[in-house]
């Protein structure tokens, strides 16, 4: 009895191994395209970060597109909308309200805004840091008389 359960445990023992081999090859397939993903993804910041030119032109559209909707919903009201405006006046007014696109507009435009300033300010500071440890490096090493 105990050779049956040998070759059974054996089996076993066997599917198992490759049950476990074949969970690692797809775990390591998956870590490879995840790791690739990772790299097409910091290579696109990268490039982005490089040229501040395309954060500031995209901010520039996104807050000019925000200022043309804007003006465009607070447009001057037909004449037909001026006298029903007249005629509504009786009733106490309401307070206006932005629509959900203007305001997801002017929040993405902020924070567009924000951003680039921010990156521009984060720039300038590491321009700076590092034009000041250049000059300290020169000084440091030039000969002296």
């Amino acid at each position: 009895m105990s050779g049956v359960s040998d070759v059974t445990n054996g089996d076993k023992r066997k599917k198992l191994e490759q049950r476990a081999e074949a969970v690692r090859s797809r775990l390591g397939r998956n870590l490879e395209v995840l790791d690739e993903r990772r790299e097409r993804f910091a290579s696109v910041a990268r490039a982005a970060a490089k040229s501040p030119l395309t954060v500031v032109l995209i901010g520039a559209a996104g807050l000019t597109a925000t200022v043309l909707i804007a003006r465009r919903m607070r447009r001057r009201p037909s004449g037909l909308e001026r006298i029903l405006n007249g005629l509504a006046s009786a009733a106490p007014p309401r307070p206006r309200r932005d629509g959900l696109l203007v305001d997801v507009l002017k929040r993405a435009a902020l924070s567009l805004v924000v951003g680039t300033v921010q990156r521009l300010g984060t720039r300038g500071v590491d321009r700076l840091l590092a034009d000041s440890h250049h000059d300290a490096h020169a000084v440091a090493s030039s000969p002296r008389a």
